[in-house]
């Protein structure tokens, strides 16, 4: 049985050995997601900005299934959602 620390260490192994040019194990897998947690879990896209525990759930799921070499926070991505991209919009 592989341990976390071990785990941790050959995943940043690969994602460092890729971002110096070299031949890693594998291609690194990067998970960022925003709304597409949402289709994976079944709850609507409202629900996903607003209730940040089901979106914790849905995320911690999603990441243990996939098994991912890193990701983005889920949290900071799905608060920008739509209505908060169109007033950033509108003062450009």
């Amino acid at each position: 049985m592989t341990t976390g620390q071990a785990l941790y260490e050959e995943r940043m192994k690969r994602i460092t050995d890729a971002v110096e040019l070299r031949q890693p194990d594998r291609v690194p897998v990067a998970f960022f997601n925003m709304f597409w947690l949402a289709r994976y879990g079944g709850i609507s896209y409202r629900e996903l900005m607003h209730d940040y525990e089901r979106l914790s759930e849905i995320a911690r799921r999603a990441l243990l299934e996939l098994q991912p070499d890193m990701y983005a926070h889920p949290h900071l991505l799905t608060a920008v959602g739509p209505v908060q991209l169109s007033r950033a919009h509108a003062r450009l």
